[in-house]
């Protein structure tokens, strides 16, 4: 089994989980099974994070368009908790529109998810070790300096470039490994939880 056949099956396993539940949670399996095996899609596997990126009882049936929220946070302003709405990106996640509104001094919340290959030299050559990386919860301006800091920046292909995040990092890699802050839908965060933290 190669890499591309074993990452199906572990997003299989996760997708069946969804079978059974609500209504939101039966669309968005036939949603994730759809993206599942359609093999020309290079982005159905961040498709299909984003939408298990939410609780059980989210209302959620779709993968959010570009420029519109993707996914709820639970946020705790100090008066109430309310829902924030965050960016989910995966690995190689266009980020041209999150950088222009910063610019404009507009920050979101940002989820990353990072599939990142370790490779090892042994005496019988070299090995490649596929890891999974946990999502974890950031602001993007926080998210967005590391990425300078590192060059990991890259510009799509396509008649249509933009600026895109370099997943081959491996400086990237390490740092996301140190960052204390994952991310869990079922969890509430707030304004102190990155307070003064930087990647």
């Amino acid at each position: 089994m190669n890499n591309a056949e074993r990452r199906t099956q572990e997003y299989l396993a996760r997708i069946e989980a969804m079978r059974q539940g609500t209504k939101a949670q039966k669309i968005r399996y036939n949603l994730c099974m759809k993206y599942l095996y359609n093999f020309k899609d290079d982005g159905r596997f961040g498709r299909i994070d984003e939408l298990m990126a939410v609780k059980a009882s989210s209302s959620k049936t779709r993968v959010a368009k570009q420029g519109k929220n993707d996914i709820p946070v639970r946020w705790d302003n100090g008066t109430r908790e309310v829902n924030r709405p965050a960016e989910y990106k995966t690995n190689g996640g266009r980020i041209e529109e999150l950088i222009d509104r910063l610019e404009e001094g507009k920050d979101k919340l940002f989820v990353y998810k990072l599939d990142y290959t370790v490779k090892h030299t042994v005496k019988s050559g070299e090995v490649k070790t596929e890891t999974r990386q946990e999502e974890i919860i950031c602001y993007f301006s926080q998210f967005y300096s590391m990425l300078l800091e590192l060059n990991a920046i890259k510009l799509t292909g396509g008649k249509h470039s933009e600026l895109a995040i370099q997943p081959s990092s491996k400086k990237m890699y390490e740092r996301l490994l140190e960052w204390p802050i994952p991310f869990d839908p079922y969890n509430t965060y707030c304004e102190d939880d990155f307070e003064g933290l930087e990647m």
